[in-house]
């Protein structure tokens, strides 16, 4: 009996961190493509030949 228990216990946790990174990814994928749409940059490196001109103030 405990040892289904403590399975059960495990799967109802893992259920949980899998809702949470779902959740937290699906957060992310509609920050990115609010961001893309407005026309902020997405980070890395600025190709050559182009300056940062904007700052986060002015977003």
């Amino acid at each position: 009996m405990l040892v289904n228990l403590g399975g059960l216990t495990l799967n109802v946790l893992l259920s949980f961190a899998q809702f949470g990174r779902e959740v937290t990814a699906e957060r992310i994928r509609d920050n990115v493509a609010a961001a893309k749409k407005k026309g902020m940059w997405m980070g890395g490196v600025v190709p050559l030949g182009y300056r940062v001109a904007s700052t986060i103030a002015s977003w």
